[in-house]
């Protein structure tokens, strides 16, 4: 199920596509593994999901270690004000597995409404062109990423691009064969100007950022 609408757990309000969670004029930003374990189990609130189906689902291979799970739904009760002792937000169900029990409003699923013809932000490149939605934008070869590449040099997770307020800012999320951009390897958050050349592996194809106003883009990204 993929969830790109914001929706509430309890409290809690829940934007996938910025990683983010806002209560009470309180902002914390997760992982991508942590709101992705989030968004799974909201998907399936109420019903018991076991490890496998978890890690299946989130991790997307087939071995982490044994107690990575355990830490990840550790960290998403500490962040929602939960704990094991409370299991007031997510239930362990022994040797099953895992239930969000919260309650869950506004859920969506289905893909961005943006359509290439009215997107501000593309990348561009000879196999054709790529939308960037508002929030985050994952680049890799994995299957649950926004912009899925088949190339040998992505990592599954290589590469994010994050749209807010009309600011595009790209980050390398620690792969094996770097992200470059204008040919200088990207270290940390950067911002995007039209007609920035981005490569994920130096010596992959070509990607090519496009803002359709680009006079806004400049202006907001200063």
């Amino acid at each position: 199920m993929t969830v790109t609408s914001p929706f509430f757990v309890d409290d809690w309000l829940v934007e996938p596509l910025l990683n983010r969670l806002t209560r009470d004029g309180e902002q914390v930003q997760l992982e991508l593994r942590l709101i992705e374990l989030l968004v799974f189990l909201a998907s399936r609130a109420g019903e018991v999901c076991s490890k496998a189906e978890i890690i299946d689902a989130v991790w997307r291979r087939e071995f982490i270690a044994e107690n990575t799970l355990t830490h990840a739904i550790a960290d998403l009760r500490r962040v929602l004000g939960d704990n094991a002792r409370l299991q007031g937000v997510v239930q362990t169900i022994p040797k099953r597995g895992y239930c969000l029990v919260a309650p869950v409003r506004g859920l969506d699923s289905g893909p961005p409404k943006a359509t290439p013809s009215d997107a501000p932000y593309r990348l561009v490149s000879d196999h054709g062109e790529h939308v960037l939605f508002e929030g985050t934008n994952v680049i890799g070869r994995g299957d649950h990423v926004t912009i899925r590449l088949d190339s040998s040099w992505a990592s599954r997770e290589h590469a994010r691009i994050v749209v807010e307020a009309g600011c595009v800012t790209i980050e390398d999320l620690g792969s094996k064969n770097g992200t470059y951009l204008n040919g200088e390897c990207v270290r940390e958050p950067t911002a995007l100007r039209h007609g920035d050349s981005i490569r994920i592996g130096r010596n992959a194809s070509e990607l090519r950022f496009v803002a359709v106003d680009e006079a806004t883009l400049t202006e907001r990204s200063t």
